[in-house]
């Protein structure tokens, strides 16, 4: 997922959010890349609604999810994962300002 394999806290509140909770994730990504940056996630009390000041150069975007958690057989671990998202806003690499 990218914010922590097992434990995710809500970057507003500090409440500790684990599987089967609502959340709103942020993530972005550099024009050259293919892989996704999950930085931000907050409960659904302390969620923004939009990504605000979109930064240049940079994808972005604002989804809303469960958390859910996916077995990993190999290492017989689990970890959270993102289910159900659903894109709150978006922001093309062309739009915004120098970061």
């Amino acid at each position: 997922m990218g914010i922590s394999r097992t434990r995710v806290v809500c970057l507003g509140c500090g409440a500790n959010l684990g599987e089967g909770r609502a959340v709103t994730v942020y993530g972005y990504r550099g024009a050259d890349s293919e892989t996704w940056n999950l930085r931000r996630c907050y409960c659904t009390d302390c969620a923004p609604t939009a990504i605000g000041e979109p930064t240049l150069g940079v994808s972005e975007l604002l989804v809303q999810a469960w958390l859910g958690s996916i077995a990993l057989p190999r290492t017989r671990t689990h970890e959270l994962c993102l289910t159900e998202v659903e894109v709150v806003d978006a922001s093309p690499p062309t739009a915004g300002s120098d970061p």
